[in-house]
């Protein structure tokens, strides 16, 4: 919060006459470093030959630090408010949007451009791995991150072969769904421990079960999560 005496410095300074002239963006400077980014940007708008010298990043503009946006795909809409519990445990999480199909995934990513996908594998129009393969080609820069009940070798090996970063197992989310979450914005290949005696390309980057992340947050874990039948 800027203080009294921050907002009269800049009323004083952008009202005065010596304003209109080239030190303009000596005073857009002063004033970045003496108030917070929103209240700048709204002064800096009567100024319009220097608005060229002062940009604004979306995300301090909403949060006023650097918030992670995430998209979050799943069908069960139970599991889906369980997941968005665990990810307001990190403040800077921010969940932009939720959704319960693939083709709707893909249109919103592209749309979005999140920093961070949550995306199940039994989706109703368009399976997961196929929406990540078209995720990935649209959103370069979004991580995926796999969470799901299916445990076979030949489906996990499938959805990491789209590009995703990381593959979690449904009952495992509790204790490592954060963990795998800060580790593939990280850049880093996660895998849940239900999968360690899989053969998955890449999986010596996966966080091994004694890992002291994983052990952090493992009091984290909830009881009776809400996980849907297989049909």
């Amino acid at each position: 919060m800027a203080s009294v005496g921050s907002l009269s410095w800049l009323a004083l300074t952008f009202l005065h006459p010596w304003n209109a002239g080239s030190c303009a963006q000596d005073i857009i400077a002063v004033a970045q470093r003496r108030t917070t980014p929103l209240l700048v940007k709204f002064l800096v708008s009567f100024c319009p030959r220097e608005q060229h010298a002062y940009s604004i990043n979306p995300k301090e503009e909403s949060l006023g630090t650097s918030a992670i946006r995430v998209l979050i795909v799943e069908d069960y809409e139970p599991f889906r408010r369980f997941v968005v519990s665990i990810l307001q445990q990190q403040p800077e999480l921010q969940v932009i949007c939720e959704l319960s199909d693939g083709i709707a995934a893909v249109r919103k990513a592209q749309e979005l451009q999140p920093d961070l996908v949550l995306l199940d594998i039994g989706l109703p129009m368009l399976n997961g791995i196929e929406a990540a393969r078209q995720i990935c080609d649209l959103c370069p820069r979004s991580a995926i991150l796999f969470v799901s009940q299916e445990n076979s070798s030949d489906i996990v090996q499938g959805a990491l072969a789209t590009g995703a970063k990381g593959y979690v197992i449904k009952t495992d989310a509790g204790s490592e769904l954060l963990v795998a979450v800060n580790a593939v914005l990280r850049g880093e290949r996660f895998l849940s421990c239900s999968l360690a005696s899989g053969d998955f390309s890449d999986s010596k980057t996966a966080y091994p079960a004694n890992h002291p992340e994983r052990q952090k947050l493992a009091a984290l874990r909830p009881r009776n999560v809400a996980i849907r039948p297989r049909s």
